[in-house]
């Protein structure tokens, strides 16, 4: 666990902003704001982050104060961010497995612009809050059926890991109960999916966190141990659901630009 510096002030806006770009099919209408550091020198390609935004899988959007702190501080740091909206959960509507399919979707976007945006399609991470959190570690993971490969590095923020035993059902996600389709539950569970080829994985959780307690990343941290993952988790004292990488709890900015840089901006490259 790692010990975190107080907030500080601001950093300076070096970066563009290319909001509401389409990603899915023509009839779909979430869209992904792309956040754009100085142009590189020529030859060079950044590393590619995919912001996937929370919300319980039934509110939330890609422009959210929280998404743009952390758009804004990636792109800052050299990396081109793709803030995604996705399915969201409704009554007439569920959100799984669409939502899913969506951050993918925006993961094989990048890979498929990635000459246009100069960015290196083998050095892609994403990184969310809460819901998702989840789906930034779902990412992480190859699934043939998709034709999805997944991506090298992921931060997930107070992330729920185990949805078969939380507390919230999360019905309205599934349009259906946990009894009578326990499956579903688990597909969403990264807790029961987690492999040794999961890439290195940065786990931040509040230990005041009343929503998603903090021990669904200390039981994924767990597993990641067992399997020989490698994996840093963070706990912020006193810290509930939803907190910003800078509050007046902690300035996490630091901490998540030194993670994606070890990993995805490794010395030789």
């Amino acid at each position: 666990m790692t010990t975190i510096a107080r907030a500080q002030d601001d950093e300076a806006r070096n970066y563009l902003v290319d909001r509401d770009i389409p990603f899915l099919a023509s009839d779909r209408p979430e869209k992904l704001d792309l956040y754009l550091p100085p142009d590189p020198k020529p030859g060079m390609k950044r590393p590619g982050i995919i912001l996937i935004h929370g919300g319980g899988w039934t509110v939330g959007d890609k422009a959210d104060e929280r998404e743009r702190q952390i758009a804004g501080t990636l792109a800052n740091a050299g990396y081109v961010v793709a803030s995604i909206n996705y399915q969201l959960a409704s009554r007439e509507k569920p959100a799984w497995p669409t939502c899913l399919r969506d951050c993918q979707a925006a993961v094989q976007w990048m890979r498929a612009q990635a000459e246009e945006y100069a960015v290196d399609p083998d050095r892609l991470g994403t990184i969310g809050g809460s819901a998702g959190g989840a789906m930034s570690l779902l990412m992480a993971i190859n699934d043939p059926a998709a034709k999805f490969e997944g991506v090298q590095a992921v931060v997930a923020l107070y992330p729920p890991t185990d949805l078969i035993t939380r507390r919230n059902e999360n019905q309205l996600m599934f349009g259906h109960s946990r009894d009578a389709r326990p499956d579903l539950y688990r597909e969403a569970s990264v807790l029961f999916r987690a492999d040794a080829s999961f890439p290195p994985t940065l786990l931040i959780h509040g230990t005041a966190d009343a929503t998603v307690p903090h021990d669904h990343s200390e039981r994924l941290a767990a597993r990641f141990k067992e399997l020989g993952v490698p994996h840093e988790l963070i706990l912020v004292p006193n810290a509930g659901h939803t907190f910003k990488i800078k509050s007046d709890r902690a300035d996490l900015r630091p901490k998540v630009v030194e993670f994606f840089d070890k990993v995805l901006k490794p010395a030789e490259r």
